[in-house]
């Protein structure tokens, strides 16, 4: 296992400028619950590895008007057959567990394979201090193959979200509307507090 994390955001929440990077390697050598039964043909584990990286660039003008750049993407070296450990992509927040990955527009895990592509631009406006509205668009490809051949941009997912928060001394205080043109499901988000 590997991990690289580099972070200059001003701040955790509402950040104004800074860099973030954070890429981690696992390699997954043997497994223990590969096991014989009369019942179910037995397997072998062969071992196979993950990248994945996260990169987010934050910029603001006029201080008060701030845009976010964030893009994450996750690969499966080898061959995964166990899905709790693949990618699974959708839902709101931070702080996520294992490699589950926010993606505006779907509902939370609802796309999985064994890897994934994410982009995602956040423009923020301070109208009173701490105070902001903001909105978001982002797209993701999640596949088995996330190449595709060289086609990566087919079967792009898109989703959007505009809202309002809050930075107190508690944490941050957000409610966001969440859409995708790509079904009919609309999604509200609440968040009061700090994400642990």
């Amino acid at each position: 296992m590997g991990y690289l994390k580099i972070d200059t955001y001003d701040k955790k929440y509402f950040q104004k400028k800074g860099f973030y990077l954070d890429v981690d390697f696992k390699w997954y050598l043997s497994s223990s619950d590969y096991k014989s039964d009369f019942l179910v043909e037995q397997t072998s584990f062969t071992p196979f590895s993950q990248l994945k990286g996260k990169l987010g660039l934050t910029y603001t003008f006029f201080n008060k008007l701030t845009t976010e750049y964030i893009s994450e993407a996750g690969i499966t070296i080898g061959e995964n057959e166990n899905r709790a450990i693949g990618y699974s992509v959708g839902g709101y927040g931070e702080n996520f567990i294992n490699n589950f990955i926010p993606l505006f527009g779907y509902d939370f895990a609802q796309l999985s394979a064994n890897s994934f592509l994410r982009s995602s631009l956040i423009v923020r406006y301070e109208f009173l201090p701490k105070n902001y509205f903001s909105t978001t668009a982002n797209f993701a490809r999640v596949e088995q193959d996330i190449f595709n051949k060289g086609r990566i941009f087919d079967n792009t997912k898109s989703g959007y979200m505009v809202g309002y928060g809050l930075d107190t001394f508690l944490g941050p205080v957000e409610i966001n509307y969440s859409w995708s043109p790509d079904h009919n499901k609309k999604y509200w988000y609440f968040n009061v507090g700090y994400w642990f």
